[in-house]
């Protein structure tokens, strides 16, 4: 059904718009269920691509973009990168935010989570 009507908004409106980074957001979730985290890590690096295109990086869609893929980063096991990912979103979100805004805020707690199981999986190397 998401991807019936991500082909109709691509076919209207084109591959570039706002709605459209929104249909593929869509088929990322049914996707992330079924814990094919490749496939939705695949999808969410194309909405915030389109999304930073499309509105900027400083958008709060953009921002939450880039926020959900770090999620979903630390979701799979790649803590490596939801670490990177982690930064990037916290510091362009207390730049344009704030560091009080509850985005900032939000970006903190979930990068605390990822550098706990960073730290974890260096101390299980050890």
């Amino acid at each position: 059904m998401h991807r019936d009507c991500l082909r109709g908004k691509v076919q209207m409106l084109g591959p570039n718009a706002a709605s459209t980074a929104e249909s593929i957001n869509n088929l990322a979730l049914p996707v992330l269920m079924q814990g094919k985290y490749d496939e939705a890590i695949e999808y969410l690096t194309q909405v915030h691509s389109l999304q930073q295109e499309i509105l900027g990086e400083e958008n709060a869609d953009t921002m939450q973009s880039l926020h959900d893929l770090a999620i979903e980063h630390r979701e799979s096991g790649e803590i490596e990168d939801a670490a990177r990912i982690g930064r990037e979103v916290l510091a362009l979100r207390a730049t344009v935010l704030g560091r009080k805004h509850l985005d900032t805020l939000a970006s903190m707690v979930e990068l605390s989570l990822v550098e706990e199981e960073l730290g974890n999986t260096e101390k299980q190397r050890s």
